[in-house]
């Protein structure tokens, strides 16, 4: 008598990274699926009539991170919206920009949304937050230095817990923007982008100036968010770093020592759609 071996089921992966759809594969009944919204986008910095020495913008928000394990119909084609990331700002008196919703859907019946995180605040504006019922990204607020022995970094954007935890709808808290120390002798030590959820989703690191280089993670993004610029000398601007694309992480704030010229905030990381089966 012949036998058919008949293959072991395996987990499967897809990484959707653009807007498009996901057909269910045949026999699948099930899958989690992960959805990341687009990164804030970092603030600008510069001189303004109220800033004669420094101003130090603040990094953009990480998207939500929210995963859920949903029912799904063999050979259903569902809907798959990519956030964009938030655009960084290029003038003094306008925040980063917020990034976009990332949706997985069935039709016109949406089952999965990310929304995305808050711009980064420019040197005369303030972080914006995204608010809903279950989170918050938020991006950084900036600093403004009127007096040469003051150097302050921008905030760095808020983004997903390093522990997080889930509620009901399984969309993971986040922490809001990081502020800075307002400082001369201990610096800019909260202008690291929060970390991450799952990898994804951090905050972008705020502006830095300071006659002394940057130590540890001061001014760093996390988890896909940009750095934010760095400047050591006066009459010198530096712009905040893109957040890596597809990752849902915040554009770098900038940074300015006593320059006109306007460093401009780096953009945030579009979204994501993770999905996980067996087949």
């Amino acid at each position: 008598m012949a036998f058919t071996k008949i293959p072991a089921a395996s987990q499967r992966l897809t990484e959707i990274t653009s807007s498009g759809s996901w057909v269910a594969p045949a026999g699948v009944y099930s899958a989690t699926v992960t959805c990341v919204g687009g990164g804030g986008g970092g603030g600008s910095a510069g001189e303004a009539s109220s800033i004669t020495t420094s101003s130090n913008a603040g990094g953009g928000g990480g998207g939500d991170v929210i995963t859920r394990t949903i029912s799904v119909t063999p050979s259903t084609t569902y809907t798959i919206t990519i956030g964009a990331g938030g655009t960084g700002a290029t003038t003094l008196t306008v925040s980063g920009g917020n990034g976009g919703t990332t949706t997985f859907a069935n039709g016109a019946t949406t089952l999965l949304s990310a929304l995305g995180g808050g711009g980064g605040g420019s040197a005369t504006t303030g972080g914006s937050v995204y608010n809903r019922l279950e989170c918050a990204n938020a991006g950084g607020n900036s600093r403004q230095n009127t007096t040469a022995a003051v150097y302050t970094g921008g905030g760095g954007g808020g983004s997903g817990s390093a522990a997080p935890t889930q509620n009901l709808n399984n969309a993971y808290h986040v922490n809001s923007g990081r502020d800075s120390s307002n400082s001369a002798t201990s610096g800019p030590i909260y202008s690291a982008g929060s970390a991450g959820v799952l990898g994804y989703a951090g905050g972008g690191g705020g502006g830095y100036a300071n006659s002394s280089a940057p130590t540890g993670d001061w001014s760093k993004g996390a988890d896909g968010g940009g750095n934010g610029g760095v400047v050591i000398a006066a009459g010198t601007t530096a712009n905040g770093s893109n957040a890596t694309a597809n990752t849902g992480g915040g554009g770098g704030g900038a940074a300015n020592w006593t320059l006109a010229a306007t460093g401009t905030g780096g953009n945030g990381g579009s979204g994501l759609v993770r999905i996980e089966y067996v087949a």
